[in-house]
């Protein structure tokens, strides 16, 4: 009887062992994941179910827990959450383990080593990947990501006046019941990976160079949708001054580097691009336009975690 019991609870402790082997989440095979929304698997942008994680093999790496998510950058995930009713941001690993913990109130991917953050009231700054503050929550909304080691950041100095003529128009438009709106004026910075600021004078700037800074962190990479193939997206490469008179639309700008056969693409971000394939499956591609993972729709057709 005691032989029987014995043998009994040996099979029972190895069950037990392989259930809790089975159950445990598979382990990356690199710190490059892609989001996930719970509800059905896809990668659209916007929608409010829990977001996981994905490795390029399809694995369920991280259990969707998230409000959003985007694509891993430099090792480190930007998440948000809900808590204590407020929508706040902070940086995971690929265990799903918070390194930076959901304190801002915004926050964008790191970027060369910087991610810029916000803990309200409408001022930025930038942390390193510690979480350490590189520095101060002093600039305003137009600062742009680290590119080539530096970044161009603003302060809002004073609001100046509107001029005779802005006022005139305004009243014109409005009939005199609404006086032209305050403008703001800004200081500009050129930001090192250290934080130093060197101020730079704006005037000289270009009118467009926050798009200037958004075609080189898309590797000046814009989508264009060719009516020849009924409206599929892909993308082409251009200089700031066709960006400027025309978003790559027109056939004639810009050189085609990414095929258009996509029924959807978003911008490219920090390297990828989430794109809808013509048979309904979604996906990333990378800037050579090299589909670097794809899935569907159907959960079945998923690898499930191990």
């Amino acid at each position: 009887m005691r032989s029987h019991l014995s043998k009994s609870f040996s099979i029972l402790l190895v069950c037990i062992l392989v259930l809790s082997s089975c159950s445990q989440k598979k382990k990356a095979k690199s710190s490059l994941l892609f989001p996930y929304h719970e509800k059905n698997f896809t990668i659209l942008p916007g929608q409010r179910n829990k977001v996981g994680y994905l490795d390029v093999d399809r694995y369920k790496v991280i259990d969707a827990k998230f409000l959003s998510a985007r694509p891993f950058t430099e090792g480190l995930g930007c998440v948000s959450i809900i808590k204590d009713k407020h929508v706040l941001y902070g940086f995971i690993d690929s265990t799903g383990n918070y390194v930076i913990e959901p304190i801002y109130v915004t926050a964008r991917p790191f970027h060369n080593g910087r991610a810029l953050v916000s803990t309200g009231g409408g001022k930025y700054g930038f942390i390193d990947k510690t979480g350490k503050q590189v520095t101060p929550m002093i600039f305003s909304l137009g600062t742009s990501d680290y590119i080539d080691g530096t970044c161009i950041a603003y302060t809002t100095e004073r609001m100046q006046p509107a001029s005779g003529f802005e006022r005139f128009i305004t009243a014109v438009f409005t009939l005199g019941l609404a006086d032209a709106p305050d403008k703001p004026v800004y200081n500009c910075y050129q930001l090192d990976l250290s934080g130093n600021a060197i101020p730079i004078d704006s005037n000289t700037m270009s009118t467009h160079h926050a798009d200037y800074h958004e075609l080189r962190k898309q590797n000046s990479l814009v989508r264009y949708y060719d009516k020849t193939k009924g409206g599929l997206c892909g993308f082409k490469k251009v200089n700031l001054d066709e960006y400027n008179d025309n978003p790559a639309n027109d056939e004639e700008v810009g050189k085609i580097v990414i095929e258009a056969d996509f029924t959807f693409a978003n911008d490219f971000e920090y390297g990828y691009s989430a794109v809808w394939f013509k048979n309904g499956d979604r996906g990333y591609i990378d800037t050579t336009g090299k589909v670097v993972v794809r899935f569907t729709d159907a959960i079945s057709k998923f690898h499930k975690k191990r």
